[in-house]
């Protein structure tokens, strides 16, 4: 699908995004009316993580952290220019994909660590 790279960003600063581009047997997904959610959890079992309490989900939607749709590409970005405030640490996330015939694909999970 996407490939795959360690993504760490410092506390306080502008993450300028990751842009994915998604295929499917060699040929842009095609996006147009999917939903894309983006969820990050904080992972309060890695020992490195030290804020127990607060914030511990991010959702990100199309227009709110998922930008970019170019959907006949397979393409979106995510966190574009965000400033990242978030907890030190390790924090994991999927892409979902929810397409017009009601089908859930979740294709892809990785990690952004905060420093």
């Amino acid at each position: 699908m996407s490939e795959d790279k360690k993504i760490e960003i410092k506390k306080g600063t502008t993450y300028n995004g990751r842009t994915f581009f998604f295929s499917l047997n060699n040929a842009p997904l095609n996006l147009t009316m999917t939903d894309i959610i983006i969820t990050f959890v904080y992972d309060i079992y890695y020992k490195e993580n030290t804020a127990r309490t607060g914030i511990d989900t991010v959702v990100l939607t199309i227009g709110d952290g998922v930008n970019n749709v170019v959907p006949l590409n397979g393409e979106f970005t995510m966190l574009s220019d965000t400033i990242i405030n978030w907890a030190k640490g390790k924090w994991n996330y999927e892409v979902k994909f929810i397409f017009p015939d009601d089908s859930v694909k979740i294709w892809y999970e990785n990690t952004l660590w905060i420093v």
